[in-house]
C-alpha cells in the first residue's frame, strides 16, 4: 500500500523514518492517559498503531496539523481499548499470605520485613535506608500497602464506599489506588523484589568484610 504524507508519496526508508520520529511523541501521549484498566505496555502498543494509521489515513487538505490528528487517534483509541477492559469480569486476586517451604512466592518478602525488624533492627534500618534511595515513590507507597494492608483496606472503603466492602487487599485494589493497571502493579512489585535483594546481598557481603 502506497502511504501519502503531507500530499507527497513516502518511500520505505522514508515511512520508516517518519514514524520513528513521531514515535517519542505518541509515547508521550500514551502517557498522559492515565486509567488503571491498561498497562504502559497496553498503551504504547495501541499508540504506535494509532501513529501507523494516522499516517495511512492522515490528509493534510483539511488544515489540521499531523501531531493534532494522532494525538485525537490515539486518545480515542485509549478511550475506546479502557471502555472494552471495564466490560471484562475482573477476577479478584487476593494478596496470598506467606508461605513456608522452599518456594518463594513474590510476596513473601513482606514477611522477611517483619521478621528482620524484629529479629535485628539495626539491619533492618540499613535496609530501610537503601530502600528509601532505591525505590520510586510508587513503589514506597505499594510497599507500605503490603507492610501496613489493614490501613490501606480501611482507606479503600472509606473513598470507593463499594458494594461489599474489601476485607483482604487485592491487586485490584491497589491498582485503583494507585491508578495504574493491574499488570503494572505485578511490575512494580517484581522490582521491590528484586532491589530489596540486590540491597540486602551488598548488606550481607559489607558485614562479612568488617
Amino acid at each position: 500500500m502506497s502511504v501519502y504524507i503531507f500530499g507527497r508519496k513516502l518511500l520505505q526508508d522514508e515511512l520508516q523514518k517518519f514514524l520513528a520520529d513521531y514515535y517519542p511523541y505518541a509515547y508521550a501521549v500514551s502517557e498522559q492517559f492515565r486509567t488503571p484498566y491498561l498497562g504502559d505496555d497496553q498503551k504504547e502498543d495501541i499508540a504506535l498503531k494509532a501513529l501507523e494509521r494516522a499516517v495511512k489515513t492522515y490528509d493534510p487538505d483539511k488544515g489540521t496539523k499531523f501531531s493534532s490528528y494522532l494525538y485525537t487517534l490515539i486518545m480515542n483509541d485509549l478511550k475506546s481499548e479502557t471502555v472494552k477492559m471495564k466490560k471484562k469480569p475482573l477476577s479478584v486476586r487476593d494478596v496470598p499470605e506467606p508461605e513456608t517451604g522452599e518456594r518463594r512466592d513474590v510476596f513473601d518478602f513482606i514477611a522477611d520485613y517483619k521478621i528482620l525488624e524484629e529479629s535485628d533492627p539495626t539491619f533492618y534500618n540499613e535496609l530501610v535506608t537503601e530502600l528509601n534511595k532505591k525505590l520510586t515513590p510508587r513503589q514506597k507507597q505499594l510497599l507500605d500497602m503490603l507492610k501496613s494492608p489493614q490501613i490501606y483496606i480501611d482507606k479503600f472503603n472509606k473513598m470507593y464506599e463499594p458494594e461489599k466492602p474489601l476485607t483482604k487487599l487485592n491487586y485490584e485494589a491497589i491498582g485503583k489506588m494507585l491508578d495504574v493497571s493491574i499488570a503494572t502493579v505485578t511490575y512494580e512489585l517484581r522490582k521491590i523484589q528484586n532491589v530489596t535483594q540486590e540491597i540486602l546481598n551488598n548488606l550481607e557481603r559489607v558485614s562479612k568484610e568488617k
